[in-house]
Parts: C-alpha cells; sequence; structure tokens
C-alpha cells in the first residue's frame, strides 16, 4: 500500500495523517479556550492562607563536592520552634537539608525533618525548591502527618517562604502557606 492510500484506518494514523492530526489538535486547541470563554467558564486563581511559620535550628553546612547537579552539602537540623494558628509545637532533631548550588548559582533546597506539636502529634515535612541568592527561597512543600486534628495537612497544597536570618548560619525561617 503506498502513502496516503486509504487502507480503512484514519488519516491520522497513516504517516502522513499523523502531521495532520498534530497540526488539527494544535489548531484545535485555542478554538476550544475561546469557546471555554463563550461559556463564561471561571477559572479559579488561587489564594494561599498563612499556616504556620517555623524556625529551624541548623549547624553549619558541611560540603559533599562536585555532583552532576552541583555543589552538594548536608546541612543538620537540629531543633527549632513553629506556631501558627491551631498548631504549635517543636522541630525534632535528626532531619536534614540536603542543598545542591547550581552552575547557574542557585541553590535548591531538599530539606526532610520531623516537627512534635504542643499535643504530642508528630509529622514529618518534605522542603523542596530554588533559593536564588539575594531573594527568599520558594518551597513546595509536602506533610505526612497522623490521621486526626492534623490530618488536614495531608489533604492541601502548601507554598513556603524560606528565609536565612542575617548574620552567621544558624537556621533558617520558613513561612508555610495553604493554597486555596
Amino acid at each position: 500500500m503506498s502513502e496516503g492510500e486509504d487502507n480503512g484506518r484514519s488519516p491520522a494514523l497513516t504517516r502522513r495523517g499523523a502531521l495532520g492530526g498534530i497540526a488539527a489538535t494544535t489548531l484545535v486547541a485555542p478554538q476550544a479556550l475561546a469557546r471555554n470563554k463563550e461559556k463564561k467558564m471561571a477559572f479559579e486563581t488561587p489564594k494561599c492562607e498563612f499556616a504556620f511559620e517555623l524556625y529551624a535550628a541548623c549547624d553549619p553546612p558541611m560540603p559533599m563536592g562536585d555532583t552532576p547537579a552541583g555543589k552538594a552539602a548536608l546541612i543538620p537540623i537540629t531543633g527549632g520552634h513553629f506556631e501558627g494558628p491551631g498548631i504549635k509545637g517543636t522541630v525534632l532533631p535528626g532531619g536534614a537539608d540536603w542543598p545542591v548550588t547550581r552552575p547557574d548559582g542557585v541553590n535548591f533546597v531538599e530539606a526532610r525533618y520531623p516537627i512534635k506539636t504542643d499535643d504530642g502529634v508528630i509529622i514529618q515535612i518534605y522542603n523542596r525548591g530554588p533559593m536564588v541568592p539575594g531573594t527568599k527561597g520558594r518551597t513546595m512543600t509536602s506533610f505526612s502527618a497522623p490521621a486526626g486534628k492534623y490530618d488536614w495537612l495531608n489533604k492541601s497544597v502548601f507554598v513556603g517562604t524560606l528565609e536565612v536570618p542575617p548574620g552567621p548560619f544558624k537556621g533558617v525561617t520558613v513561612r508555610f502557606f495553604k493554597v486555596t
């Protein structure tokens, strides 16, 4: 069968038709968006609601050397505290941040650490995100909380702002926001 000959399959499945199918999809997408506007389908703009602020005390960074992604380090998290509406407690020692300084100078943080609420519940935090020198870092955060009073942390999307206080490095402040 020669190229373009009808073989009972849809034109999108022939070699010539495959490119036509891609082009048609590219042209249809803007038309579909226009129809959505005509139907007045509204897209919600996400908003953020303050969840809590956390200070993590840290030991000095330990350089780990060059990796394909950049210069790696290990920063042990040794303690701290946190507080927000309906949640308060301490940062437990034993967690760490494994930042990588990329060739473009951006520090990419990746931290995992436990916190303990004042009523004894232990929650795991996992933070990842870029920190451009001279600015606040931004993190994507997930929590692992047991069922009960704090399981709302498991059911939402969170972002954070990360700041290193001025002076000698002793820790970081993170503000967590629930995306609503």
